[in-house]
C-alpha cells in the first residue's frame, strides 16, 4: 500500500525555481539555485563614472593653456601657463592611476550580482512563508519542519540545491534529510503573485491570497469557530465577489485548523 505520494509535493528546489518564476518572471534564469555571493558592482560602476568624468573636465580644462603655450608669451606668461598645465596634469596622471587600479565591471560580474540578489529574495520570500505557516516544510516522508524553533538553532541548515536540509542535533536520527512542500498548500501560497497590470508594475494579492489573510486574522482573533463552514463560505463569497465557491474551498482546506473543519453547527456570531 502506498503510504507516501511523492505526486502530491514539490521538492525544495521546485519550490525555490517556482517561486522564482512568479516574483522574477522577466528575469529569472534558473541558475539562481548555484549562484555564489559577489561583491555589488554598482559602487565600482560609481567610482569608475566619477573618475572619467574627472580625466575628461581635465582635459578639456587644459585644452586653452595648451593653446596659449604656442602664443608669443613674455615669460613670466609662459611659466605661469606651465605651471598650471603641469599641475593639472600631474592631476590628470593621478586620476588615471586610480582609474587602472578599479577592476572593470563586466557583464559577467553584473549577471552573477544580479542572480544571487534574485537567489537572496527567494529564499527571504519562502522563510517568511515558512515562519508565517503559509508553507509547510516537511522532511523525510512526514515530519513537518517547525521551522519557528528549528531556524533559531545554528546548525540548522537549508540546502534548496540539494533540495535537503540539515536537522538540529538531537531532533532526529538522521542528521540530513530531503525536504518538501505539499503542491496544494503551495498552489494557494503562490496565488499572491499574481501577474501585474499592464500599468502597474507592483505585484498585487489575488482574491484567494486576500482570502487566506483574512482567514488567519481570524483565526488567530476566535480560538473558536463562529459560525459554520456554510455560513462563513457564503459571507466570504459577498466580501470578495470574485471569489468562487471552488476557490474558498481549496483555501479552507489548507488554512483552517482541523477542529474547524469538522463538521457541526456552531455558536453563531452575536
Amino acid at each position: 500500500m502506498l503510504r507516501f505520494d511523492l505526486s502530491a509535493y514539490y521538492s525544495l528546489l521546485e519550490v525555490f525555481d517556482r517561486t522564482g518564476r512568479l516574483m522574477f518572471p522577466q528575469d529569472w534564469t534558473g541558475e539562481e539555485a548555484w549562484s555564489r555571493d559577489t561583491e555589488n558592482p554598482n559602487e565600482i560602476k560609481e567610482q569608475r563614472k566619477e573618475l572619467f568624468a574627472k580625466i575628461t573636465s581635465l582635459q578639456n580644462d587644459m585644452a586653452p593653456p595648451h593653446a596659449l603655450m604656442a602664443m608669443d608669451l613674455s615669460d613670466s606668461e609662459f611659466q605661469e601657463t606651465s605651471d598650471n598645465l603641469g599641475a593639472m596634469n600631474t592631476r590628470m596622471k593621478e586620476a588615471k592611476a586610480e582609474l587602472a587600479q578599479l577592476p572593470k565591471v563586466s557583464d559577467t560580474w553584473l549577471k552573477d550580482h544580479a542572480g544571487f540578489s534574485r537567489r537572496v529574495a527567494v529564499e527571504k520570500e519562502l522563510a517568511q512563508a515558512f515562519n508565517a505557516g503559509d508553507l509547510q516544510l516537511i522532511v523525510g516522508t512526514s515530519r513537518i519542519v517547525p521551522w519557528k524553533s528549528w531556524c533559531q538553532r545554528s546548525d540548522f541548515r537549508v540546502y534548496y540545491p540539494l533540495s535537503m536540509i540539515r536537522i538540529p542535533k538531537g531532533e532526529s536520527a538522521l542528521r540530513r534529510g530531503p525536504a518538501f512542500v505539499s503542491r496544494e498548500m503551495f498552489a494557494i501560497w503562490s496565488n499572491r503573485f499574481a501577474r501585474p497590470e499592464p500599468d502597474n508594475e507592483e505585484h498585487r494579492l489575488t482574491t484567494e491570497a486576500q482570502l487566506t489573510e483574512w482567514l488567519r486574522d481570524l483565526i488567530a482573533k476566535q480560538p473558536v469557530k463562529p459560525k459554520t463552514t456554510e455560513a462563513l463560505r457564503q459571507q466570504d463569497l459577498e466580501m470578495f465577489p470574485s471569489l468562487s465557491v471552488r476557490g474558498f474551498n481549496a483555501v479552507w482546506k489548507v488554512t483552517a485548523p482541523e477542529a474547524w473543519r469538522k463538521k457541526g453547527r456552531k455558536k453563531e456570531l452575536e
